[in-house]
């Protein structure tokens, strides 16, 4: 793409080049979210819904029992989406390790279950780096106490734009 820009646009391709490009896995999830809208709303939906039966039982007004089914439909809702990030991967031809297998994992349970900026860029496709799972959110419901995102992304990695998590 930035060898394109070159002929028509130097300085927008010179930025370009310098943008880091994401993982595989990233790539993969933010193209899942292209080719299969459906799975990933699947997936949010079942997010919010472990997120809702969290705070429901902590504030005691729903039982474990509910929880459980929450979780177990985001358990079955990641890993759905898990498989099809893998094939996404496998079609565009990169290999996939169990590591690349557990990171795609993890991203899309963090996305999920974590602020409201990480399941914006799920659904958009444009997640950046991988994230980290910490918990269904803080203090406002999936905000931290300071309003941010309860994300924590992995050491080292960061946005394109500077915003989110890190």
């Amino acid at each position: 793409m930035a060898r394109e820009l070159r002929r028509t646009d130097p300085d927008a391709a010179a930025a370009l080049s310098k943008l880091r490009k994401p993982a595989a896995g990233v790539w993969a999830i933010d193209q899942l979210t292209a080719e299969n809208a459906a799975l990933v709303a699947d997936l949010l939906a079942a997010g919010a819904d472990a997120r809702d039966a969290q705070w429901s039982v902590a504030a005691g007004s729903v039982s474990r029992e509910g929880l459980v089914v929450a979780s177990g439909r985001l358990r079955d809702a990641v890993e759905a989406a898990t498989q099809a990030a893998i094939a996404v991967l496998e079609h565009g031809g990169h290999g996939t390790d169990d590591e690349t297998a557990r990171r795609i994992r993890t991203t899309l349970q963090a996305a999920a279950t974590g602020g409201a900026v990480d399941r914006q860029a799920l659904w958009a496709g444009t997640l950046s780096g991988d994230l980290d799972v910490s918990g269904f959110g803080g203090a406002a419901r999936g905000r931290s106490a300071d309003g941010g995102s309860t994300c924590r992304r992995r050491e080292g990695v960061r946005r394109r734009d500077g915003g989110g998590c890190g």
